[in-house]
């Protein structure tokens, strides 16, 4: 009956997916609030703050549409310190992005013709919520970084794609494909980790276009997406040219954005170096990577349980591949180019002192919807069982899909909860406090220089004191910078390279030596300068 007929279809349209989704991404933020840092963190926790409160530019290559969500919300100052609010930000996109992927897990797991139902919503949410419980989503959900925008991109270029694959089997559907590349070339002033999802978006459309493919509106949707994404780069020029207090290599031109988007400072060509590999590629680098895999697709359960989420995921990938083979091949392009891509590209050295599951995190949201397929495909299958094996499976199946992200909830959030630690907040204002009115403190690294560099033009902690990164003392861009934002450097290197200096300087000796007594026991040496440096 036409009536009955709209009743069961609008549920299945707006209802289930929409919802579900709903429901995981509070659920998500909830969590991801309770446990998020109140202050600053090392690293990218404590540049990127800096970076949004300034309206400055981060280190290379930085995140300019990170850095402007952060300024915007800085701009309603409705949380203490300012660190907390943005890493309740960072909590709201990971949230978010547990949404998007749990309403593509829904969308992506209902058989053709067919509307959602009870099956798919259970594994859509068993899915995002897998994800949103997995220990590297949530260590990244609690404080500013890029990544966890990078891999909402690429939730949102997934989406644009499925989008276009729904439109396009009897048209160009230029729009949408001009999206989804718009939306690859906007991740560029993100992270840069999406481009690497680039040939499989080129695959994606010769899959679904075959020959026309080729046809004129569907390259220039594809170029001229790309080429506007691209462009939105070009704001660092304005935003560099404003000398904030925070604005590394200092973008204020043409010659000087490309400098820094090739990374120029620490060898340029973008960083590409896919030969020699740095690290035995099966045992290390993909080792590496299958890590990761284990870390965030197995739970705490006894035994081949602690498996589910990844036996659900390969499960996904076959009955997609029988259901749907082209469009499945499509997606397991882009999650090979997301991961076997990261792998390639990062080239991990051996005994790499930092971990680089955050640049694998886009590989995982591209995953997730496989979990939500094999999910509901299994829901199915129980359900329709004969007699009362239908019921009790479907129970059992659905008991055992749903301790699973509660179990991984309960083991991560002791192992991601930051809220109560303060540690790089503590370091900065120990280092800043004890030292004499006008000092100059000589730095090393990144984790002894942003958190202070924070406290000092965010928190207004000890203004006086002029803080030195070494590594960057002899960066013409930096020393332009220090000569023009306080007059008591007004005159370094004056003659030499003149008051715009933008290239390196190389200075005789740059070398500082200090004696260090036999018990000296900290980890970083203050020196307390007096005057100008000449």
């Amino acid at each position: 009956m036409p009536g009955m007929a709209e009743s069961q279809q609008r549920p299945g349209v707006l209802g289930i997916p929409a919802l579900v989704s709903l429901a995981v991404a509070a659920a998500a933020f909830a969590s991801y609030a309770a446990t998020a840092c109140r202050t600053i963190t090392w690293w990218d926790g404590s540049s990127y703050p800096l970076a949004a409160y300034t309206l400055g530019v981060a280190p290379p290559p930085g995140s300019l549409i990170l850095m402007l969500l952060g300024w915007l919300a800085t701009r309603i100052p409705a949380v203490h310190p300012v660190a907390f609010q943005l890493n309740l930000l960072a909590a709201l996109i990971a949230a978010a992005l547990a949404g998007l992927v749990t309403w593509i897990g829904i969308r992506v797991s209902v058989p053709e013709g067919r509307q959602a139902g009870a099956p798919e919503g259970f594994a859509g949410a068993f899915a995002g919520l897998m994800f949103a419980f997995a220990p590297t989503p949530w260590n990244y959900a609690v404080q500013f970084t890029p990544y966890v925008l990078s891999a909402c991109f690429t939730g949102l270029i997934l989406l644009a794609a499925l989008g276009w694959w729904r439109r396009a089997e009897h048209s160009d559907s230029a729009g949408r494909l001009f999206l989804l590349f718009l939306l690859l070339g906007l991740d560029f002033s993100v992270h840069r980790t999406n481009s690497l999802l680039l040939p499989a978006a080129l695959v994606w459309v010769a899959l679904r276009r075959g020959g026309a493919s080729l046809r004129p509106p569907v390259l220039g949707a594809v170029g001229f997406g790309l080429a506007a994404g691209l462009a939105f780069q070009l704001l660092l020029i304005p935003i560099a040219s404003r000398n904030p207090a925070f604005n590394q290599g200092e973008p204020s031109s043409l010659a000087r954005l490309w400098s820094y988007v090739s990374i120029s400072d620490k060898g340029g060509g973008f960083l590409i170096d896919l030969f020699p590999r740095r690290a035995d590629f099966v045992h290390v680098q993909l080792g590496d990577y299958a890590g990761f895999l284990r870390r965030n697709l197995t739970v705490p359960l006894p035994g081949a349980l602690a498996y589910v989420p990844a036996i659900v995921a390969a499960l996904g990938c076959a009955v997609a591949l029988r259901s749907s083979p082209r469009r499945s091949l499509g997606l397991i392009g882009f999650f090979l180019c997301a991961s076997l891509g990261s792998v390639l590209y990062f080239n991990l050295p051996e005994h790499w002192f930092r971990t680089l599951d955050r640049h694998y995190l886009p590989s995982f949201v591209l995953l997730t919807p496989f979990m939500a397929t094999g999910g509901a495909a299994s829901l199915r299958l129980a359900i329709g069982a004969r007699g009362l094996a239908g019921p009790a499976l479907a129970i059992g199946l659905g008991g055992l899909l749903a301790i699973a992200p509660i179990r991984s909830w309960a083991v991560n959030r002791r192992a991601c909860d930051l809220a109560r630690v303060r540690y790089a907040e503590t370091f900065g204002r120990n280092l800043l406090e004890p030292l004499e009115r006008d000092a100059i403190l000589l730095t090393n690294g990144d984790n002894d220089t942003f958190p202070l560099w924070y406290l000092q033009e965010v928190e207004g902690a000890r203004r006086d004191v002029t803080v030195i990164n070494l590594p960057t003392a002899n960066l013409g861009w930096w020393i332009a910078q220090l000569r023009r934002g306080d007059p008591r450097y007004a005159r370094l290197l004056e003659g030499e390279r003149g008051m715009d200096v933008l290239e390196p300087v190389r200075l005789p000796d740059s070398t500082v030596t200090l004696p260090v007594a036999p018990d000296e026991s900290s980890p970083f040496l203050v020196e307390n300068l007096r005057g100008s440096i000449v």
